[in-house]
C-alpha cells in the first residue's frame, strides 16, 4: 500500500478485453488510485490481445472483427500523451476520462472517472442447476438446488488439451465446467464495467482453484468470449493469506476484482455462463490436498474432488443503460 501511495507520476494504461495482463493493468489501476484517491492514472481498454499491444490493431484479433473505431494506433496514442504529459500537448481527445473504453458491437468508445461508473446499474442473475442436466441463468435463485461436479486429478488423459486459440468459436470447449444459459435478449443490452458475484459450495477438500467464464451466444449460434475470473479459493478472502477450506462444509466466495465486460448484446443473443475447476496443463494444478500445490504430487490427489454448486450462486452484470 506504501508503495502505491508513493507513485506520484502520471500512468497510462493500455489493455485489451482479450489481454491475459488485462488483470495485472488492473490491479494496479485500483490499487493505485485506492491508496492514492488522486493519482493521475488514467485506463484504456479495447478489443485486443496482449501482442495487439505492441504490433497493433489488425483487421482481426483472434477471430473477431474490432469495430472501425477501435482500430486506433496504440504506439500513436502513447507518443501523444507523451506530448502531454512532458511536453504540455493536449491531452488525446480518446483518453476523455480516466477509464476509456470501447464498447464491442457499437462501434463507439465511452468514458468514465471511475470503473465504478463505468454501469448505470447492475443485473443479477442466479446459476441455477438443472433437473436434466441443463443449468439456467435466471432472476431468482433455488437454494435448495444443487449441480455436482467430479473431477479427476489422477486422469491424464487431457494433459495434452489446448484451449481454443479464437475468442469466437462455433462450440463451446468441454473444459469450461458446468454451462448456464439465459433466455434470448429481448433487447439490445449494453454490458460496461466489472462483473461481481457470489458462489455458494461445498467441497470435499480443502482447495480448489475455479474459473468462471462469461461468454455471449449470438443469434447465429457462435460463442464470443466476453470476460473470465479465476480463484485460489483458500485465498478468497485474503490474497496474502491462505486460508484452508473444511470439507463437506457450505461455502460462500466473493467474485471481486475481476476483468471489464465492454460489449453491446444484439437482441436474440443468450448470456452464457461456465463455472469448473481449473484442469489443464498450462496453469499449476491444485489437488486440494492442503499441501503447497507447489509440492504436491499425484500421489496427494486421493478421491477425485467433489464440488456442490448451489442455486444461491450469483453473477450481478455491469449494465448500461
Amino acid at each position: 500500500g506504501d508503495e502505491f501511495a508513493g507513485i506520484d507520476i502520471p500512468v497510462l494504461a493500455t489493455t485489451g478485453y482479450f489481454d491475459g495482463a488485462q488483470i495485472g493493468a488492473l490491479h494496479y489501476f485500483r490499487e493505485h488510485l485506492k491508496q492514492r484517491p488522486d493519482a493521475d492514472h488514467t485506463l484504456l481498454i479495447g478489443p485486443y490481445e496482449h501482442f495487439t499491444m505492441q504490433t497493433g490493431v489488425p483487421e482481426q484479433v483472434q477471430g473477431y472483427t474490432p469495430d472501425p473505431v477501435a482500430r486506433i494506433d496504440l504506439q500513436a496514442l502513447r507518443l501523444a500523451w507523451f506530448d502531454h504529459v512532458l511536453k504540455g500537448a493536449a491531452k488525446p481527445a480518446l483518453l476523455g476520462d480516466r477509464v476509456n473504453w470501447q464498447v464491442m458491437g457499437s462501434n463507439r468508445w465511452r468514458h468514465a472517472a471511475t470503473l465504478e461508473a463505468m454501469p448505470t446499474r447492475k443485473q443479477r442473475l442466479y446459476l441455477i442447476p438443472g433437473t436434466d442436466g441443463s443449468q439456467q441463468l435466471a432472476a431468482t435463485a433455488a437454494p435448495a438446488r444443487s449441480s455436482l461436479q467430479r473431477v479427476d486429478f489422477r486422469d491424464r488423459s487431457d494433459a495434452t488439451w489446448q484451449a481454443p486459440r479464437d475468442v469466437i468459436n462455433p462450440t463451446l470447449d468441454t473444459h469450461a465446467g458446468l454451462v448456464f444459459r439465459s433466455e434470448p435478449f429481448a433487447q439490445e443490452t449494453e454490458l460496461s464495467g466489472a462483473f461481481s458475484g457470489t458462489l455458494d459450495f461445498s467441497l470435499n477438500k480443502q482447495d480448489a482453484d475455479v474459473a468462471l467464464a462469461i461468454y455471449e451466444l449470438t443469434a447465429d449460434g457462435n460463442y464470443l468470449d466476453l470476460a473470465y475470473w479465476l480463484q485460489r479459493l483458500s485465498h478468497a478472502q485474503d490474497p496474502g493469506q491462505r486460508l484452508l477450506l473444511a470439507p463437506s462444509q457450505r461455502h460462500r466466495v466473493h467474485v471481486t476484482d475481476s476483468r471489464l465486460l465492454g460489449r453491446r448484446l444484439a437482441a436474440g443473443s443468450r448470456l452464457v455462463v461456465t463455472l469448473g475447476v481449473i484442469k489443464q496443463p498450462d496453469r499449476q494444478l491444485n489437488l486440494g490436498s492442503g499441501k503447497d500445490p507447489s509440492d504436491e504430487t499425484v500421489a496427494d490427489a486421493g478421491a477425485p474432488l467433489e464440488i456442490r454448486w448451489y442455486g444461491s450462486s450469483h453473477i450481478d452484470l455491469p449494465i448500461r443503460d
